[in-house]
């Protein structure tokens, strides 16, 4: 696993807005839509473990105020929750609680769809 330091990018509206510069660094490759990988087992392709850059949002009168990035993780001990998937992932040593979800990117004026794994605070 490619060990990241964490890198929390602040925002002063309702946009994430990123550099093409930061989103491949952050992200990984060129801007584009990026989705998780699921893997599934069973023929009736029970959830495993879900793979996606893993995320921390910082919320403030009810719009993200900031994003920590903590690179590519892995969401394991999965549950069903409604339309999206539950579960742990490690951050920093901890084991904590996340979920899959995505976040709108706005790169140089194009938007892009990336899917995440969106933790709590640990």
């Amino acid at each position: 696993m490619i060990k990241v330091k964490p890198v929390t990018v602040e925002t002063d509206t309702y946009e994430l807005k990123l550099s093409s510069e930061q989103f491949q660094s952050l992200i990984g490759g060129e801007p584009r839509d990026v989705s998780g990988d699921l893997e599934t087992y069973g023929p009736w392709q029970l959830p495993v473990r879900f793979k996606a850059v893993c995320v921390h949002r910082e919320w403030k009168d009810g719009f993200v105020s900031s994003v920590t990035f903590f690179g590519p993780r892995t969401l394991g001990k999965l549950k069903q929750a409604d339309w999206h998937l539950e579960g742990r992932c490690k951050v920093g040593g901890k084991e904590v609680r996340g979920h899959t979800c995505s976040i709108m990117v706005d790169v140089d004026g194009s938007l892009y769809t990336v899917g995440v794994i969106s933790i709590t605070k640990g």
